[in-house]
């Protein structure tokens, strides 16, 4: 069992790495809470947020969908 959640684990693991980004945030200090991805400032729905560089994420972010 323990053979076959590591095989599933990577499988997942290279499905999600396939993932496009729904935004990618530029390299430096972010403020989640000042962003506005479409749905207003500091609101996230759901997908794939990616970063371009080297950065630093602080919080204040509101995470909607189920």
């Amino acid at each position: 069992m323990y053979d076959s959640a590591g095989i599933d684990q990577n499988l997942t693991l290279n499905s999600l790495n396939n993932l496009g980004c729904t935004y990618t945030f530029p390299a430096g200090a972010i403020e989640l809470s000042t962003y506005n991805v479409g749905m207003g400032i500091g609101i996230y729905p759901p997908g794939v947020y990616c970063i371009s560089a080297a950065a630093s994420i602080t919080t204040g972010v509101t995470f909607s969908g189920s």
